[in-house]
């Protein structure tokens, strides 16, 4: 059911509404299991663009290694 719902929430502009009925029909599992995949979503969301505002700062020639 989260996989639904990702899928659900990417393909509409969703109503608040809409969302909180939609969630309050899930399990407490399946919530736990939408956080932590929307968690590790945003997570990678602002390594990388830490990364690309880290490599705009570097001089010429240099490189990022611990990415």
């Amino acid at each position: 059911m989260a996989k639904d719902y990702l899928r659900w929430y990417a393909s509409v502009k969703c109503n608040p509404y809409v969302a909180a009925d939609y969630l309050s029909a899930m399990s407490l599992h399946e919530k736990k299991i939408l956080f932590r995949t929307v968690s590790d979503i945003a997570y990678d969301i602002s390594r990388d663009r830490k990364r690309r505002l880290a490599e705009e700062q570097l001089f010429g020639g240099e490189e990022l290694t611990n990415w």
